[in-house]
């Protein structure tokens, strides 16, 4: 699991989501882009659809309370891209953030993404395994995260 800390950004939203093909691709990779809120204040249960593994290293920084705002898959070809738009807060238009996934290259065993986020700026390739999870942190305001999990589905 990786953990990036990235430029202070308030609590987001997914607004939306689109595909840009790049390429004549042989096969697709099914990518799941999760955001989760989470706060180092309050307490909740352990959210549906995390992996414990994810939950576990967001609990190692001291967050307690966690949530899923959103959730999106998309079949993305190779050296093809899926862009997911988030807001800063869930009810203003002026701050947006982009992520931007690529499928590098899609193997029997490892997929290879590049993963950015050029608003702070922010990018990464990362090489996946059985469907292991990338996850970056975006700090927002006082002791208050979102993280973006991404894992392609093997």
């Amino acid at each position: 699991m990786h953990l990036g800390t990235l430029a202070p950004v308030a609590l987001v939203a997914l607004t939306t989501v689109a595909a840009e093909s790049n390429a004549h691709a042989a096969g697709k990779v099914e990518l799941e882009v999760v955001v989760i809120e989470a706060s180092k204040t309050g307490k909740s249960p352990a959210p549906k659809g995390v992996s414990a593994k994810v939950v576990k290293e967001l609990e190692s920084f001291g967050f307690t309370a966690i949530r899923v705002s959103d959730r999106i898959t998309a079949s993305v070809e190779n050296e093809a891209s899926v862009s997911v738009e988030f807001r800063s807060k869930p009810n203003e238009k002026k701050k947006r953030q982009m992520l931007k996934v690529t499928v590098l290259e899609k193997k029997k065993e490892v997929t290879r993404l590049k993963i950015a986020l050029p608003s702070i700026p922010f990018s990464a390739e990362t090489e996946h395994r059985k469907g292991g999870t990338f996850l970056v942190a975006v700090k927002g305001k006082n002791a208050d995260a979102v993280f973006l999990a991404v894992t392609p589905k093997p």
